[in-house]
């Protein structure tokens, strides 16, 4: 069975007994008190509650000694679990630097020789063969060769040594990745049992793809201790599953922190959640993938937000509504911002009352064909603007006027879609349902609305409209066709507005964009 622990109580100088059967996972942004979250747990149950408590900071030096003479256990546990001050480079728990790589191999020779020599005594005093009960450095072996199956160590003798081209070498020539998965294993399997193991940034050094898989070893060898992980990486934490998971906001001092369990039914998936609540900043939920130009448009001209992409518009209506609903983390703003397609007004609307925005063009590769846009470009290229302008909206109007039925007809099944789309029943009787149905469609006018349609596009059309175009013109790569028009290859256009974005003409670039895009809240 795990130890309880004793955690701060949020906005508290008090501490409440935590007594779950499950680890904790502890995230938070950088600076919101997530170590210091672990050393007042660690002195809470070592000064006040009596429960044994070891951390593992992140800051350690990872330098393997040479040998390690034989020691007393109960000196190697003290030096290392009770006289912690001692393995500190400075007497400050938070950031020193801690030295115990000397300490932890010389317990773990320790009970190796104590279990030796109670094996010695029952197989002298028995009559018939007692099995040989496991030192700490058997289950390291084990979890090693299944975590590090093709990297082989010998420990013996008060060394370790690691086999490299089929030759044995001392220990300190193991890899940071190597010594610290040896560090780890060894500080989990000698901690006492039914104890507390603070683990502070338990996937430093280790690679993603080794990470779970050693800690689910060490959690699996070690099922009477409870692991306490604070960590900034996400995919570590949405890993370690059953598990209690605190979100750290802030701390006003060494016993009052700002925190919540983050709540489990929040409708996004974890990794999502988690990196909502490991950053300090505002919320943006785009469209797009992390390459995409949604991204780099709406992280150039949002900076003061964490800009995450939600691939589809349906996925950012969802995030955006699903951030917005969870009253206990209000205090941080989410807003969505979706290409303006083929809605309507009403539609936009409805959407702004959940924080989804959009944007005042058809699609976002629509604003890379925006005016001011254009005549940046242009002049970078030290061609005429006008001339440049004109180019281009005699492409975007020739090209809409070629699918101009489609455009029309597409725009016409979309307004009625969403009209279907408030459909309730009058009543809960059959008679009800259908009425709700029939009042509905009847509601719904095809012919006037794609005679709307109709007007509008074909307006756009004979007053050769660049911004009225670019606004109702649903095209994919519209700003591909561009690329002739300013004397660049196929498909370059796009590109050259990018590299501008993340050169010295950014805030130009953004200038222009910015009379398209949604005013938010700094």
């Amino acid at each position: 069975m795990k130890p309880s622990v004793y955690l701060p109580s949020p906005n508290s100088h008090l501490f409440q007994e935590y007594s779950r059967q499950a680890n904790i996972v502890i995230v938070g942004a950088n600076g919101s008190g997530k170590t210091r979250f672990g050393v007042s747990i660690e002195n809470q149950n070592q000064n006040g509650q009596g429960i044994p408590v070891h951390r593992i900071t992140a800051q350690k030096d990872l330098s393997i000694p040479q040998s390690v003479a034989p020691a007393n256990t109960s000196a190697s546990e003290s030096s290392l679990f009770t006289n912690k001050g001692s393995r500190f480079q400075s007497q400050d728990p938070i950031t020193s630097m801690v030295y115990d790589y000397g300490n932890v191999l010389q317990l773990l020779f320790s009970k190796t020789a104590d279990r030796n020599s109670s094996f010695i005594e029952a197989y002298a005093s028995s009559t018939g063969r007692p099995d040989v009960p496991k030192a700490p450095i058997d289950t390291l072996l084990e979890i090693w060769d299944d975590v590090l199956p093709d990297q082989k160590i010998t420990i013996k003798e008060g060394k370790v040594t690691v086999k490299v081209n089929g030759a044995d070498h001392p220990g300190s020539s193991m890899s940071d990745g190597q010594r610290v998965t040896f560090y780890l294993i060894a500080q989990c399997l000698i901690a006492p049992e039914n104890s507390v193991i603070i683990a502070d940034e338990p996937e430093l050094h280790l690679h993603k793809a080794l990470v779970n898989r050693l800690w689910n070893a060490i959690e699996k060898n070690c099922p009477n201790k409870l692991f306490i992980y604070i960590t900034h990486d996400l995919d570590f934490a949405v890993s370690r599953q059953n598990t209690y998971k605190i979100w750290v906001k802030s701390y006003k001092h060494d016993t009052n922190y700002d925190w919540m369990e983050i709540p489990e039914s929040v409708g996004l998936p974890e990794e999502l959640l988690m990196e909502v609540l490991g950053s300090k900043k505002n919320v943006l939920f785009v469209e797009g993938e992390k390459n995409s130009i949604d991204v780099a448009v709406y992280q150039a001209v949002y900076e003061n937000y964490l800009v995450i992409p939600r691939s589809s518009c349906h996925k950012v209506i969802e995030a955006t509504k699903a951030i917005r609903d969870v009253n206990e983390i209000n205090h941080i703003q989410a807003f969505g911002i979706v290409d303006s397609d083929y809605r309507t007004e009403e539609e936009k609307t409805a959407l702004l009352g959940h924080g989804v925005h959009t944007i005042e063009v058809a699609e976002i590769e629509n604003l890379l064909c925006t005016e001011g846009v254009l005549i940046l470009v242009a002049s970078c290229l030290h061609l005429d603007p006008t001339t440049a302008i004109e180019a281009a909206t005699d492409l975007i109007i020739n090209s809409l006027s070629d699918e101009v039925d489609n455009q029309i007809a597409t725009k016409t099944e979309r307004e009625v879609k969403f009209r279907l789309n408030v459909y309730e029943k009058q009543n809960n009787t059959r008679e009800g349902v259908i009425g709700g149905l029939e009042a509905t469609v009847q509601s719904i006018d095809v012919n006037t609305i794609y005679d709307e349609n109709e007007a509008l596009y074909q307006g756009i059309i004979a007053s050769r409209d660049l911004a009225k175009a670019l606004k109702y013109y649903n095209r994919k790569k519209l700003a591909e066709r561009l690329s002739p028009v300013l004397k660049l290859a196929r498909k370059e256009y796009p590109d050259m507005v990018m590299r501008l974005l993340t050169s010295d003409k950014q805030k130009e670039v953004v200038a222009a964009l910015v009379p398209y895009l949604p005013t938010l809240p700094d």
